[in-house]
């Protein structure tokens, strides 16, 4: 695993509305302590360790430091380039933008697994285009 698998795993976050997520890694990349995170976006501290693992795993977790300093320019790029795909609808429905399929209620995970397994290619296509931002260091616009 490496960069891209990350960028894949935050760029499928951002499209599900996991923004809350991107939040955390953000947090957490910036040298705030994973018990200050949870307290301040009132996640579970499992959640929490979940997705900084899930980091880790993607980049080799002995890789802390670089890890951090690459989080924080990931996630930043992810938020200015990617519009998330999951629209609420009343009744607490839910509905995907990139493909109109309308879901009975809004669910993170699950969303998150649909926009894995059916947008795979639109993900990846993404995610290359968020490492082009991190590695111009700049803005390159809204899309989705």
């Amino acid at each position: 695993m490496g960069v891209l698998e990350l960028a894949e795993k935050l760029v499928a976050y951002r499209l599900a509305g996991n923004d809350r997520a991107l939040k955390a890694l953000e947090m957490l990349g910036s040298g705030r302590s994973p018990s200050s995170v949870y307290r301040r976006l009132g996640m579970h501290p499992r959640t929490v360790r979940h997705y900084m693992n899930t980091a880790q795993r993607c980049i080799g977790v002995g890789m802390r430091p670089a890890l951090d300093r690459l989080l924080v320019k990931v996630v930043r790029a992810v938020v200015e380039t990617v519009e998330p795909a999951a629209e609420v609808l009343e009744g607490g429905r839910a509905r995907c933008r990139l493909c109109g399929r309308v879901f009975k209620r809004m669910n993170l995970g699950f969303m998150h697994r649909h926009i894995m397994y059916t947008h795979y290619d639109q993900v990846e296509q993404l995610a290359r285009k968020v490492l082009e931002v991190v590695k111009s260091g700049g803005d390159q616009g809204r899309g989705s």
